[in-house]
């Protein structure tokens, strides 16, 4: 239940009532016809693909309770009845994010915000287990991070919350900026800065000035403390910066790491008390820290911490080890960048393997005019590490080859394969036949590849 009426929603966006009454509230808000529920306000939407006017009517029989729309389709009104209230408005998408911002104002409660480069949902996770084993937690859901995500997340809080976890994710300056200013969130994190959405921000500086956009919105920050850079921009522009990692300068530091004896978590001490962590690779390890470092200031005991790391379930399709038939798949195949790339093959080299160690890797997107660079460098990584075959898929597949091959990888050791549901379709049945009892495989790709497909059929028998 939205603990407003359509008339306050109205008022908080500028927006104007054309038909029906103001003084209901909606159960909900849903931008998707599809899955709109009884009593839901439904927002019509302008998408690349698709425009939520075309599903009003389809959204009200369903239930909706209110639809908001344009003003631009006003003239498209005329001789048309609907069972629901109309609301209009000059944006919808901008009405969306005020009437998130004025909402969240209802709501006296901390919130804590999360950005970076790599590792920001699983973090987000994180911190929310941890603060769940003590307070209701209002988190963002899978990764609804973006201009439209975060509006809807704020949209359920309810008086029974008293945390929030908020995601941040962007590919742009000033994006950052706007989701904190409907957010309003106490504190922030930033996991790490690394070379992402250089299509659209040109440069990692770019990258660094945009994740730091949350430091002018809160009084606490935490960052990585093995990043020296952020470190100290961090600190420049936040009095109250708190740094995590493995350096010894770090605030909250993670000492004798000890891999599990099946290689699916480790142990870990910070300031002497032990944690376990139930997650694989070293770079998790530093969203157990956030969740640690963040915990601490609220004033949680170790104790409740730790249960809390252990209890924790993170957003599917991230360091998730799959044992099937024999052997065992890593899938993590919900984005890909140079930097998690590089980590995730540091998981895979990490595991024991009585068989062969195997990626399937899918573009990595939005690097622009380094796209090439940054394939080819990934080809160099997995022919230095212990890789014994390699498979690619997308339009950068013989990029990574090409590394690969330049660095010493026999090219019979190597396959490629054209994007689309044909080439996806082709390598599951070239991986069914590939994959033997011992064997690992990693596979990885930016979100449009959708390898999980490839999983998906993997473990469906």
């Amino acid at each position: 239940m939205i603990h407003a009426t359509i008339g306050q929603m109205v008022k908080w966006c500028s927006g104007t009532v054309i038909h029906g009454e103001a003084d209901q509230n909606p159960t909900g808000v849903s931008i998707d016809s599809r899955t709109i529920r009884p009593g839901e306000l439904f927002v019509a939407l302008q998408g690349t693909g698709s425009d939520g006017h075309l599903f009003v009517e389809d959204a009200m029989r369903k239930g909706a309770c209110a639809a908001l729309i344009s003003s631009k389709w006003a003239d498209d009104l005329d001789g048309k009845e609907f069972p629901s209230a109309l609301l209009m408005s000059d944006d919808p998408l901008i009405a969306l994010q005020e009437i998130a911002r004025y909402y969240r104002k209802l709501f006296d409660i901390p919130c804590v915000a999360v950005t970076g480069s790599n590792g920001k949902t699983t973090s987000k996770d994180l911190i929310a287990h941890v603060f769940s084993e003590e307070k209701s937690v209002l988190s963002t859901k899978g990764n609804l991070n973006n201009h439209i995500g975060t509006p809807l997340t704020l949209l359920g809080l309810n008086p029974n919350h008293q945390m929030m976890v908020v995601e941040m994710g962007m590919n742009r300056l000033g994006e950052i900026d706007r989701l904190a200013h409907i957010a309003a969130p106490d504190m922030g994190v930033i996991t790490n800065v690394g070379p992402v959405h250089l299509e659209f921000l040109k440069s990692v500086e770019n990258v660094y000035q945009a994740k730091l956009e949350l430091a002018d919105h809160v009084e606490r920050l935490f960052v990585n403390g093995d990043d020296p850079v952020l470190v100290q921009r961090a600190k420049e522009r936040v009095s109250g910066a708190i740094t995590y990692g493995f350096s010894e300068t770090c605030d909250v530091r993670a000492t004798d790491i000890i891999p599990t004896q099946d290689r699916l978590g480790m142990t870990f001490r910070v300031e002497g008390r032990g944690y376990r962590l139930n997650l694989p690779g070293r770079h998790n390890l530093y969203s157990a820290l956030t969740a640690i470092a963040v915990a601490r200031l609220f004033g949680y005991s170790p104790e409740i911490i730790a249960e809390g790391l252990i209890k924790a379930k993170i957003t599917r399709w991230r360091s998730q080890v799959i044992r099937a038939q024999g052997y065992t798949l890593i899938n993590d195949a919900y984005n890909a960048n140079p930097a998690s790339m590089a980590n995730s093959l540091g998981m895979l080299c990490d595991f024991p393997a009585q068989g062969k160690r195997i990626v399937l890797l899918g573009d990595m997107l939005e690097l622009g005019e380094k796209s090439v660079q940054y394939h080819r460098k990934l080809g160099a990584q997995i022919a230095k590490n212990r890789i014994d075959r390699l498979i690619a898929i997308g339009r950068y597949a013989s990029e990574i080859e090409t590394g690969a091959v330049e660095n010493g990888m026999r090219p019979e050791r190597i396959e490629c394969e054209e994007s689309g549901q044909a080439g996806l379709d082709r390598l599951s049945d070239r991986m069914r036949g590939l994959l033997k009892r011992g064997d690992v495989a990693l596979i990885k790709g930016s979100r449009s590849m959708k390898l999980e497909k490839i999983v998906g059929k993997l473990i469906e028998n």
